[in-house]
């Protein structure tokens, strides 16, 4: 077992058996929500948090939790 940058998890067995699980997505999603974070959070105290990026966090991990949407 093998987990890499873009591919989240890679498995080989002794009997020509693979699995690849491709992490682009994921990879995609995280990306989307540092950028939203980092702007919000931009030009506030050390430790800002309000509702808004609390709900930017849920929905991110509404989405890796329950699927790709």
């Amino acid at each position: 077992m093998d987990h890499g940058v873009n591919n989240l998890l890679t498995c080989v067995s002794n009997v020509n058996t693979s699995l690849i699980v491709d992490g682009k997505q994921i990879k995609s999603m995280n990306r989307w929500y540092n950028k939203q974070i980092s702007t919000i959070k931009e030009n506030q105290p050390l430790g800002f948090w309000s509702n808004r990026p609390a709900a930017i966090t849920e929905k991110r991990n509404r989405q890796i939790r329950f699927g790709y949407k």
